[in-house]
């Protein structure tokens, strides 16, 4: 139902055409814009990639960049190496997404939208021939590994990063195009509530509605297609819900045995720790999932006052100011002990 929506939105507003709003000012950006601008007209044939484990942001921006190329009629291929989740499969063009690409040397450039390490495109990534990488972003601890870099901290998500580069290329900003930027804005501003929505967010999310995008479909395919096993697999993590450093800080837990009891997989605990956050006085909040006997992935999300991204960076992760991540070669016990010593040292600072 929630597709047969989407499609008959795009389809009565194909030719709708609202006039574009005036974009932010790039500034120190313009060089940057205007050397990828250049390499993209040089080349024919391109690959859009972003990071395992895709979410909203990384999923739309992945497709709305391989749109946006094909009607400069380029030939470009999206890649990822998982499966699209279910509930991101209203987006327009989800289905050419491809994990079949033995070698990235065919193309003449891939573009890496959303994503701060080379090799969280697959393993190995980093180390295997391929042609020049374009990195598209909007994290401020992303390391500019590209042979061009663009990277927005300002921006509220890559989506809206993609965007400025559509625009800047002269692309029509398409009814199918719209979808895929105005859910890019919607997952990483959480809805329009988190701190990096800014006036120019919500101009570009209304350029985006002005298309056709029809907000209240984007919302339930969003949130209101919850499996069950995703609900089996939240009482399991609620249950090892704990506050430390004087209520300051709420972390959870999903562990293997959680995961092969409810049969379910780690693309179920997305939201999880949006929901510890609500917790009152919880000024940072950890969701930390089991991967193994000694690695543990983290998910940190903050308030307004805390900086989790200088959290993340001291294990070698990345993010934003309110929501980032990192990897932790630990077992659960050892890694809530070194999170809540660096989460406590932010914290310290913070209530100075």
């Amino acid at each position: 139902m929630v597709r047969s929506q989407r499609r008959a939105a795009v389809g009565a507003t194909r030719k709708a055409a609202a006039k574009p709003f005036v974009g932010t000012d790039l500034g120190a950006h313009r060089a940057d814009l205007d050397a990828i601008v250049r390499f993209i007209h040089k080349g024919k044939k391109f690959s859009v990639a972003s990071h395992v484990g895709p979410d909203g942001d990384a999923l739309a921006s992945t497709l709305a960049l391989a749109m946006g190329l094909k009607r400069l009629g380029k030939q470009v291929v999206p890649y990822n190496r998982d499966p699209v989740p279910q509930n991101l499969r209203f987006l327009p063009g989800w289905e050419s997404l491809t994990s079949d690409i033995p070698s990235f040397k065919i193309f003449d450039g891939v573009f890496i939208v959303d994503c701060g390490d080379v090799d969280r495109i697959r393993d190995g990534f980093g180390a295997e021939p391929k042609p020049p990488l374009v990195n598209i972003d909007h994290h401020v601890t992303n390391p500019r590994f590209g042979t061009h870099n663009l990277i927005l901290p300002d921006a509220s998500a890559s989506g809206q990063v993609v965007y400025y580069l559509l625009k800047a290329l002269g692309v029509e900003i398409t009814s199918e195009l719209a979808w895929n930027i105005f859910a890019a804005l919607v997952v990483d501003t959480g809805s329009f509530q988190y701190s990096n929505t800014t006036p120019e967010t919500l101009r570009v999310a209304a350029e985006m509605v002005a298309l056709g995008v029809k907000p209240e479909v984007v919302t339930e395919s969003l949130h209101y297609h919850v499996p069950e096993k995703k609900w089996r697999l939240l009482a399991h993590s609620l249950n090892t819900l704990r506050l430390e450093l004087g209520g300051r800080l709420g972390l959870m837990n999903v562990t293997q045995a959680m995961l092969r009891e409810c049969g379910a997989t780690f693309e179920d605990n997305d939201g999880f720790v949006e929901m510890i956050r609500q917790l009152d006085g919880v000024e940072v909040a950890a969701l930390l999932k089991e991967h193994g006997a000694d690695k543990v992935k983290v998910s940190l999300r903050a308030k307004d006052r805390a900086d989790v991204s200088r959290v993340a960076q001291v294990f070698g992760g990345g993010g934003h100011r309110n929501a980032a991540g990192l990897t932790l070669q630990a077992n659960l016990e050892e890694a809530e002990r070194r999170l809540t010593a660096e989460v406590e040292k932010v914290l310290e600072e913070v209530n100075k």
